[in-house]
């Protein structure tokens, strides 16, 4: 495993939070460009989508070969009223979340680390891949956040 994983799985939550904090809340509602979501959007996205990752990441240790769910995350932004949640609240839950996963990965065997799933627009993803993926759109996101600091 990469050893930087672990760390940067730590630390996305705790980043995203203090970045959130540095935006005038008069600013969390604008959408960082088109078709991007709002900083309350992107914590409210976080906080939902961590649950998602890591049942992916526990479908490929327990079933490899299997096919994942693919999301429309517009939808599931405007199905999950995302625009009306608590940003502070959402990261926090985000935090809380992550920490499970990081158990989670740290938990797994280099072997099921290994075991790949299916996604439909992706192709073969291991575990190892999907755990790596986290702490990219942690990224994608802090990137996001900083367009209005």
């Amino acid at each position: 495993m990469n050893p930087y994983l672990l760390p940067g799985m730590e630390k996305g939550p705790e980043v995203l939070l203090k970045l959130t904090l540095m935006v005038p809340e008069s600013l969390w509602d604008v959408p960082t460009g088109p078709d991007r979501f709002s900083v309350r959007e992107v914590a409210a996205h976080m906080a939902d989508w961590e649950p998602i990752m890591r049942g992916r990441i526990e479908q490929a240790a327990a079933n490899p070969g299997s096919v994942i769910t693919a999301y429309d995350e517009g939808q599931m932004a405007l199905d999950g009223k995302y625009a009306e949640r608590n940003p502070i609240e959402q990261l926090e839950l985000f935090r809380k979340e992550r920490a499970i996963t990081t158990a989670l990965v740290k938990a797994l065997s280099p072997t099921v680390m290994k075991n790949v799933v299916l996604h439909p627009e992706r192709g073969e993803v291991s575990a190892e891949d999907l755990a790596n993926f986290l702490v990219g759109h942690d990224m994608y996101h802090v990137d996001q956040v900083l367009t209005l600091i």
